[in-house]
């Protein structure tokens, strides 16, 4: 309970909260026509479908129909970058409370970006390789609906195995190679409760969202910064849970 009471408190920690919230406006004005475009052309068409199962296979390629045009591509891999340095930025804030290091959270961020996103591609290709295999196998209504499952399992059970490799990066870690060994090592102990610990997350941004909701009809000039405030409270809570299971883990609790 100690390390969940430690997640709750980054995700209300003022001054990392500010920064995020400032990041996301930022990223909303500058890329939100961009995001827009490419969300609507993939949810549209399953939403539009009678089957949004057998629908993922079309909308993801209108999304990536989407992508065709230069400047929409531009946005996405800069957007993706942007929010790549920010979670970076979250993570080495909670360490440098925990653990003291990094001592700048901002500059560490520049430090691990581009080992970040080398370890990103190395750790999701199997995912991606499995969303392949089941948007190939979505003739078939009955086979998709198995490949899903299949793939959500995966997910449970891949992802908290080898997310703590992106704290260990910027807390621990000079090369990828060490930072995914150390992280996995992590993962295999301490996956069931990365999951129990997500799954309370869940909870509580469920809880908060009925919240800003209630307050957003009675004060709707608020509404835009309460959707801002949920969005930057559930993006710290979730880097929250693999950061201070990690430092628990390997600094001691």
């Amino acid at each position: 309970m100690a390390v969940f009471k430690r997640v709750l408190a980054d995700a209300f920690d003022l001054g990392l909260l500010a920064v995020v919230i400032l990041f996301l406006y930022g990223m909303f004005y500058a890329f939100g026509s961009a995001l827009a475009e490419v969300q609507s052309s993939y949810f549209f068409t399953i939403l539009a479908s009678p089957d949004p199962l057998l629908a993922m296979r079309s909308a993801f390629y209108d999304a990536l129909s989407a992508l065709s045009d230069p400047l929409v591509l531009l946005s996405v891999l800069i957007y993706g970058v942007l929010m790549t340095y920010l979670s970076l930025v979250v993570i080495g804030w909670i360490a440098k409370k925990r653990v003291g290091y990094p001592e700048n959270p901002f500059k560490r961020a520049v430090d691990v970006l581009i080992p970040f996103i080398i370890l990103s591609i190395i750790v999701f290709a199997p995912v991606s390789v499995f969303f392949t295999l089941m948007l190939y196998f979505s003739y078939s209504i009955s086979l998709l609906t198995v490949m899903f499952a299949l793939f959500l399992i995966f997910l449970l059970v891949y992802t908290p195995v080898v997310a703590p490799s992106m704290a260990a990066l910027v807390i621990d870690a000079d090369t990828v190679s060490k930072a995914l060994r150390d992280g996995v090592l992590v993962g295999r102990r301490r996956w069931i409760r990365i999951i129990l610990y997500m799954l309370a997350v869940s909870i509580v941004t469920t809880l908060l969202l009925y919240i800003f909701d209630f307050i957003a009809l009675r004060a709707p000039w608020a509404s835009d910064f309460l959707l801002v405030l949920y969005q930057a409270i559930s993006f710290v809570l979730s880097l929250s849970v693999i950061t201070e299971v990690y430092i628990a883990d390997a600094h001691g609790e």
